[in-house]
């Protein structure tokens, strides 16, 4: 379903935010990184050819952002198989004025479609 203002509206007023002011959900993926020191890595493979050990480091990559936790879910349930163990986390837009005034102006529903 498209969303329309309204609907953006129900949900940023009645979501759960999570204890965050300015709420923003964004969508991140666990990313593996290669190659690594043992003494600087998170953990390690097994090279399937040569049976050696390749150690790796891990880092949550951003995917994207939304006003709502609905639709970073939604985004999660499309394309959540284009990621790497997918999940969600709530950032604030602290002092992101231009940001929190459209969050506010879908809140009130103070758009005009």
């Amino acid at each position: 379903m498209e969303p329309t203002f309204k609907s953006i509206a129900h949900e940023i007023n009645t979501q759960d935010n999570r204890a965050t002011q300015d709420p923003l959900f964004c969508v991140f993926e666990k990313e593996r990184i290669y190659g690594l020191d043992p003494d600087y890595s998170d953990g390690y493979e097994y090279d399937s050819e040569t049976d050696d050990k390749i150690y790796y480091v891990e880092r949550d990559r951003f995917a994207t952002a939304h006003f709502t936790e609905k639709a970073a879910q939604e985004y999660i349930d499309i394309d959540g198989h284009n990621l790497e163990r997918p999940f969600i986390y709530v950032t604030s837009m602290r002092r992101c004025y231009e940001m929190i005034a459209i969050r506010q102006a879908l809140a009130d529903n103070n758009f005009k479609r």
